[in-house]
């Protein structure tokens, strides 16, 4: 169900995955631990598409995850990660998708709370 292989992860000259591995079937409970600054917040966030890796792939349900091809496979996943609540390199339009797949729902919270003119951009600068 899930697979990742070769996951690496640098912020500047920083590496915080090197060579990560480790896949899990349907049914299995798994828990990421490690202390503060292991880098479980960024497997995560790799994992749902939502960071860039420089190198490694992720697969989920048999299908690639990145972060251009995340919202079909996320859509049947569900996680919750600390921080951050807003991911600035996705438009409102893109943070609505990840909790909901009816537009229509979407274009009704667009429409409740006015933000037609902005919600297409990123982080949903005005």
């Amino acid at each position: 169900m899930v697979r990742v292989v070769g996951l690496r992860k640098t912020f500047g000259r920083r590496t915080v995955l090197h060579d990560v591995n480790f896949e899990f079937s349907a049914g299995k409970i798994v828990g990421l631990v490690g202390p503060n600054g292991a880098g479980k917040t960024t497997i995560m966030k790799a994992l749902l598409g939502l960071l860039a890796t420089d190198a490694g792939s992720i697969r989920i349900l048999s299908q690639p995850v990145s972060i251009t091809t995340h919202t079909v496979v996320t859509q049947q996943v569900g996680a919750l990660i600390e921080r951050p609540a807003i991911y600035p390199f996705l438009s409102g339009w893109q943070h609505l998708q990840l909790i909901t797949n009816s537009v229509e729902q979407m274009k009704w919270v667009v429409q409740a709370f006015q933000m037609e003119n902005y919600i297409h951009r990123p982080n949903g600068i005005r």
